[in-house]
């Protein structure tokens, strides 16, 4: 589902059958919601031209050298754009963007923080500050709000920033420097001046584990951006580039190094844009979301089957490897429920697909401990 829905909506809305008008705007409001289906296509869109833009620039106020910038010129595809305006204003604002809606509707997936991370974010700097004559640090401090520091960056790396991996990189060092106004400064226990952390703790990040997590999760498909929708060459270069990032923060501590990543078989997650039901009735009601979701112990599922048939209804982990199987009979037309109990299973992203009268459905479920 892509966020051009509600363009759509108003084009459609004087000539839509009841049917198709509830369709729009539950699609509509799904995208409200801040899905991130496919990672390529949300970042050819310019920032400049989302409904959000406005509550990006004033939830965090943007400068270059100390001085407030003003408006950024952005065209579409961001793609096709000469590198040369693809400026490192355009890549924070872009950043911004995908943090807002890369993880809206989720919580308790974060070891540090309960809510989503643009939500910790705005509440522990209040702007960015992008540098000319330095590398990244934080902190500085204007008009009374905190900010942290990024280096400008040359024409090469502003390229690569049209990418995902260049973009996730940035997202990685935002999150970061945030850490350091939490209290978390580096160390140099690797002789290293100031290079490293002094130890991993999972539930108390630092700021190089913050890196190291955000890649991790990435990676499993605990936030999901769609990375198995892209081709499958791209989605193993982009696998493999999640896990080298990996490879580099867990180098960076001196004492209980977090373990080395692995790639799952379906790097991101399963693709939503394709493995979803094709269902008059929606993909809410052909396969609801976990009840609850996140959850501890066990957690219901329900589901539409559209005629009789075989219907198969499986659990996987974010390898993708099987852990369970609720459904794999034949079943009668209607709507039934099944429950999971992930007693003895470690926390982390699941995914359950059900496969039904000829159609396909995924979804993501959180388990707590």
């Amino acid at each position: 589902m892509r966020r051009f829905g509600c363009a759509t909506l108003r084009l459609l809305l004087p000539r839509a059958s009841a049917l198709s008008l509830l369709m729009l705007v539950l699609a509509c409001s799904r995208t409200a919601a801040g899905e991130i289906t496919d990672i390529k296509a949300f970042l050819d869109q310019c920032p400049t031209d989302d409904p959000i833009y406005d509550t990006l620039r004033s939830d965090i106020q943007l400068r270059r050298n100390g001085v407030l910038v003003g408006d950024i010129p952005c065209t579409a595809p961001v793609s096709q754009m000469p590198v040369s305006d693809y400026t490192d204003e355009l890549i924070v604002v872009q950043a911004l963007r995908t943090i807002y809606y890369m993880d809206r509707d989720q919580s308790g997936h974060l070891s540090w923080t309960p809510g989503p991370m643009y939500e910790w974010l705005i509440s522990k700097i209040g702007g960015i500050d992008i540098r000319d004559d330095s590398l990244s640090f934080c902190c500085e401090s204007f008009d009374g709000r905190t900010f942290i520091s990024v280096a400008a960056q040359d024409a090469a790396n502003r390229s690569f920033d049209k990418e995902w991996q260049g973009i996730s990189g940035n997202i990685a060092l935002y999150g970061h420097e945030t850490r350091h106004v939490d209290g978390f400064p580096h160390s140099s226990c690797c002789g290293i001046p100031g290079g490293c952390d002094d130890t991993f703790d999972n539930s108390n990040p630092s700021a190089y584990a913050i890196q190291y997590l955000l890649n991790k999760y990435w990676l499993e498909g605990t936030i999901d951006v769609g990375i198995s929708c892209q081709p499958p060459s791209d989605a193993q270069t982009i696998a493999y580039w999640h896990y080298q990032a990996g490879e580099v923060f867990r180098s960076r501590f001196c004492a209980n190094a977090p373990p080395s990543l692995t790639i799952p078989a379906m790097p991101g997650g399963p693709c939503m844009t394709t493995d979803v039901p094709a269902s008059a009735r929606g993909r809410e009601s052909f396969l609801s979301d976990g009840k609850p979701n996140p959850f501890r112990g066990s957690t219901r599922i329900d589901f539409t089957v559209p005629r009789t048939g075989h219907v198969v209804l499986r659990i996987y982990d974010v390898a993708g490897h099987q852990v369970g199987t609720l459904v794999d009979e034949v079943l009668t037309a209607g709507v039934y429920s099944r429950s999971w109990d992930a007693t003895g299973l470690p926390a982390g992203a699941y995914f359950y697909r059900l496969q039904a009268g000829g159609v396909v459905g995924s979804r993501k479920l959180m388990l707590l401990r």
